[in-house]
């Protein structure tokens, strides 16, 4: 309720119980099951901007331009965080709000075109990686 967002959180099956129990009700606050890839690619595409602390939405929300609140006290692709396109937050309640205003604010400027999850030599890296495991030529 901090920016008036609503807030859809989709959850593991078995978290749905205690945070339903510990979790106070708003209108702003919609609690979900768990979704299906496509899911959460839609769900992540309609987003403001993201909390979690999985590693693998935190790269694929960085590929849907999409700012992350990364709930880790350490580590969640720190390249990220230093391109200042996501921030690690504690899990206190100031905490937390500060990071939703800075992604507020942030969600404003352009999101960087450059990725530092993203080699432009890809395929040669590939193939280099390839050949120092196996020893010799594909």
């Amino acid at each position: 309720d901090h920016t008036g967002r609503p807030v859809h959180w989709s959850m593991h099956p078995r978290a749905h119980d205690l945070v339903t129990t510990s979790c106070p009700r708003s209108s702003h606050f919609n609690l979900l099951g768990s979704l299906s890839y496509g899911g959460m690619v839609a769900a992540m595409m309609q987003s403001a901007y993201v909390l979690t602390d999985s590693g693998g939405l935190i790269r694929e929300a960085h590929h849907l331009q999409r700012h992350v609140l990364v709930r880790r006290d350490y580590g969640g692709w720190d390249e990220l965080v230093t391109l200042g396109v996501n921030r690690r937050i504690g899990d206190d309640a100031n905490d937390i709000r500060a990071a939703m205003s800075w992604a507020e604010e942030v969600r404003q400027r352009p999101y960087p075109t450059e990725s530092p999850l993203v080699r432009s030599n890809g395929v040669q890296f590939g193939i280099e990686a390839l050949l120092a495991l196996g020893g010799g030529p594909i």
